[in-house]
């Protein structure tokens, strides 16, 4: 019972060292193992004596707690409002942006997080015209995209771009506390089309590109993670051509945790052990980069995939980290079906050069 408890729950602990190593050594899946930092004397001392236990509690506690208070928040915010497919009023809007935005912040500090936001668009023009390349402002209408690692990076951007709307599975629509925040936002939920619905145009990409090419005024920012997924940090995988399949001009951004004690990632390590190690810290210090905004040339235009990996790219550089447009979220799946559901490591082969020959 333990045994299952843990692989599919806690997932605490290192997975077989051989399996690790292989995946270490392999171009694709090395992407997605967790970066474990070497257990030593100031390890145990952080877990056991000072945070300790009952601080590391706490802070679990108070993250809890700060959530909580932005779903009632947003509750008491939007009273009485049923349809949250249209923009909120500007008073409505104003008290929810507020908030979250406080409440993001409270709920880095409360685990020991210290954000830092490093604008590169600062000294450029107040303009509308995205060929004047405009520095950041909080009523921007370019789509938001970076790179994604940990489950921090929503709180991160709703911090550091005044909660803007976020492309989320369907999943979380129904999910308890997050699925109504989401919607505060006017979050995108990705639904999935059933077979006989293909020939129907996908209702997810057509208000995306509603968002991105006709944005309504008052409209929340729409943030994207065109990875699809989270990586270990060291990477960034391919960017999918989601936000860029439109041509309009992007904002990209660079989100980077700096932790020389731990892995703040958690990548088939798991979200509980991956949350107790973040919380057993002294501090863990992270930064986003907000950088200029990319206005695509007419090649980027006709080829979304090149647009979307140059834009990755430059994420990439300005992280000082490969960019992998080899490796993308179809490798994830074959890694944590190695790790979880003991997956043979000949199969995965085989599954990766199927992956590679489709991208091909």
């Amino acid at each position: 019972m333990f045994r299952w408890f843990n692989h599919t729950i806690l997932r605490l602990g290192k997975p077989d060292d051989d399996l690790i190593k292989n995946m270490e050594e392999h171009q694709g899946l090395r992407c997605y193992v967790h970066d474990w930092k070497p257990r030593n004397f100031w390890t145990y001392f952080r877990l056991f004596i000072l945070p300790g236990p009952i601080i590391i509690l706490l802070r679990i506690v108070i993250f809890a707690f700060l959530y909580l208070l932005n779903f009632l928040w947003q509750r008491l915010v939007f009273i009485g409002v049923k349809d949250f497919t249209n923009p909120a009023s500007s008073f409505r809007r104003t008290l929810s942006v507020k908030g979250c935005t406080f409440l993001s912040a409270l709920t880095f500090y409360a685990i020991g997080m210290f954000p830092k936001v490093v604008d590169h668009s600062k000294d450029r023009p107040r303009s509308k015209n995205p060929q004047d390349l405009p520095r950041y402002e909080k009523d921007q209408p370019w789509v938001l995209v970076g790179n994604h690692s940990s489950f921090m990076d929503v709180t991160a951007v709703s911090g550091a771009f005044s909660f803007p709307s976020t492309m989320a599975k369907d999943a979380f629509m129904k999910a308890p506390l997050v699925g109504f925040i989401l919607r505060c936002s006017r979050s995108i939920f990705q639904v999935r089309q059933k077979p006989h619905e293909k020939d129907k145009p996908n209702p997810t990409i057509v208000e995306m590109e509603r968002r991105i090419k006709h944005p309504e005024p008052g409209e929340y920012t729409l943030c994207m993670f065109p990875e699809g997924t989270t990586g270990n940090g060291k990477y960034i995988t391919r960017y999918r051509t989601g936000a860029f399949q439109f041509g309009e001009p992007v904002r990209p951004f660079a989100i980077r945790y700096m932790s020389p004690h731990c892995g703040t990632t958690w990548e088939i390590n798991g979200f509980v052990s991956g949350f107790v190690e973040l919380a057993s810290q002294f501090y863990t210090r992270m930064q986003v980069d907000i950088l200029d905004l990319y206005v695509p040339s007419e090649e980027e235009k006709a080829d979304p995939q090149l647009f979307a990996d140059n834009v990755g790219a430059l994420t990439a550089k300005t992280l000082g980290i490969p960019y992998r447009r080899d490796v993308d979220f179809r490798t994830k799946m074959v890694a944590l079906d190695l790790v979880f559901h003991g997956l043979k490591w000949e199969d995965a082969l085989v599954r990766l050069d199927d992956i590679e020959k489709d991208r091909r």
